[in-house]
C-alpha cells in the first residue's frame, strides 16, 4: 500500500471531524507528530458584537443586506404565488 502524509489543520471543527473519523482506521491510518494536541480540545472565539466600522465602496452592512434579501424574497413568493 502506498504512503500518503497529509496535515490536517486541527484548530478548525471540520479538521477535527476529519481527524475522529481517520481515528476509527487505526490499521490504515497512522499519526506522526503532535497526537496529544489531537486530543486536547480546540477552543474556537467568536467576536460577541459586530464590528461598527464605516464600510464603504462596493459593500454593505449585512444588516442591510439580509434585510434586501428578506424584502426580494417576500416579493418572489407573493409574484408566484407561494405563499
Amino acid at each position: 500500500m502506498k504512503e500518503i502524509k497529509l496535515t490536517i489543520d486541527i484548530t478548525s471543527p471540520e479538521g477535527r471531524q476529519i481527524v475522529e473519523k481517520l481515528k476509527q482506521f487505526p490499521d490504515i491510518v497512522t499519526f506522526e507528530n503532535d497526537l496529544p494536541a489531537v486530543e486536547e480540545p480546540v477552543k474556537t472565539y467568536k467576536r460577541d458584537e459586530p464590528l461598527d466600522k464605516d464600510i464603504g465602496g462596493e459593500y454593505i452592512k449585512s444588516e442591510l443586506f439580509w434585510e434586501l434579501v428578506e424584502r426580494k424574497r417576500k416579493k418572489f413568493c407573493t409574484d408566484n404565488g407561494i405563499v
